[in-house]
């Protein structure tokens, strides 16, 4: 009988290695990893849904770095969606919530990165991957910031139909490294209409950065703000970030126009951010570090010339093929679930985790050498990079 229990306790922890190594992948910093979630409201936009009548919220997630060990039990992914609200926004939260359930699965578990076809999981469904990856642990602990530090701030603004918490390996990479870092959701739910539905969020939302922005500089005495986006979310930051005065540099997670060549068709698909950039002619004061993943050397002919020359632009391509979604570390997720679901697609997706990683460790590099007022080194990263 003895015998019996240590070799189901020695099957169990086989099977549960793979769920947790994304952390033997990407080496976090010296600091632990604080967690907490907050509300903002935008009172320039009235927002009547689900039984709620009144300002539109903003629900916020703040990671950062906690000096001391906690002794709190570390968080469940499925815990950064558990909050404590007013009443009257029970209703709106619980749809955005079964309407990011149904966002994550689409991009997330149902898709094979090779062809692009409808995964197989044999006698498990989409919702059985997504109740396990769920529940798979974090490195982050509760802890509301209660003083004002003085650590600079990181914002993060995911991608259409994207999620707040989609790059929380992210949020924790930096916040183990001595950042806050600060994402939110950029869409909220409407009746009768589709999550993130274009025009349910293209008027205001847009200016959300803005407000999440002041609220940063409550949480610390720090004056460096950094912005990072995520395919619509890197449009917003070139949308808004030739305003000087409330974000020092700005990285691109793949706008999705970095390849195109033909102005008809960026101007017919993505009419906003030609308008800033040929139109209107903008130019950039900060340092900006573009990234696209398409495996092929070629520079990104429509952001040539937008640097006003205050700030270096790096044009960045992996030398291997790098998905759009494997950006967010979300979308990786199933990949350490392999061995109770089998995929065929495994040995690229760990491919993938091995360039969000490299992707992770230059865009610290970059925001260090922001801070300090140096070029970026590009050197160490060659073997992976193409720059332009």
């Amino acid at each position: 009988m003895k015998y019996s229990i240590i070799l189901i306790l020695f099957i169990y922890s086989c099977e549960s290695v793979p769920q947790n190594s994304f952390y033997e992948e990407v080496e976090l910093g010296k600091y632990k990893v604080g967690y907490f979630d907050t509300l903002a409201y935008d009172m320039e936009q009235q927002y009547n849904q689900f039984g709620y009548d009144g300002p539109a919220p903003i629900f916020i997630q703040v990671w950062h770095p906690l000096k001391k060990p906690s002794s709190q039990q570390y968080l469940t992914y499925k815990d950064f969606s558990q909050r404590k609200l007013p009443e009257s926004l029970h209703g709106i939260y619980a749809e955005l919530c079964k309407q990011m359930d149904e966002s994550f699965i689409a991009y997330n578990i149902a898709e094979d990165f090779d062809s692009l076809k409808a995964i197989d999981y044999g006698q498990f469904t989409y919702n059985d991957v997504l109740k396990d990856i769920s529940n798979c642990n974090t490195k982050s602990v509760y802890s509301r910031l209660n003083v004002k530090n003085n650590y600079p701030v990181i914002l993060y603004h995911h991608g259409s139909e994207g999620l707040s918490d989609e790059n929380f390996i992210m949020a924790e990479y930096f916040a183990s490294r001595g950042y806050i870092f600060i994402s939110a959701n950029y869409h909220l739910p409407y009746e009768g209409l589709s999550y993130g539905y274009k025009e349910a969020f293209s008027k205001r939302s847009t200016e959300w950065p803005k407000i999440i922005a002041k609220f940063a500089k409550e949480l610390t005495n720090n004056e460096l703000c950094f912005y990072i986006g995520h395919s619509w979310g890197a449009q917003i930051g070139f949308r808004h970030l030739y305003e000087k005065g409330w974000a020092d540099a700005f990285v691109s997670l793949e706008t999705t126009i970095e390849p195109k060549t033909d102005s008809l068709e960026i101007k017919d698909k993505w009419l906003e951010i030609y308008n800033t950039i040929r139109v209107q002619g903008k130019k950039y004061s900060m340092p900006i570090l573009m990234f696209g993943g398409n495996g092929k050397q070629k520079p990104f002919p429509f952001f040539e010339n937008i640097s006003d020359g205050k700030g270096t632009v790096y044009s960045v391509s992996t030398k291997k093929e790098f998905g759009h979604e494997s950006y967010t570390s979300v979308y990786l997720l199933r990949y350490f679930f392999r061995e109770k679901y089998p995929q065929p697609d495994s040995l690229s997706m760990k491919s993938q985790v091995w360039l969000y990683n490299r992707h992770l460790e230059m865009i610290h590099s970059f925001f260090e050498s922001t801070r300090t007022n140096k070029p970026l080194e590009t050197e160490p990263f060659k073997k992976d990079f193409y720059f332009h």
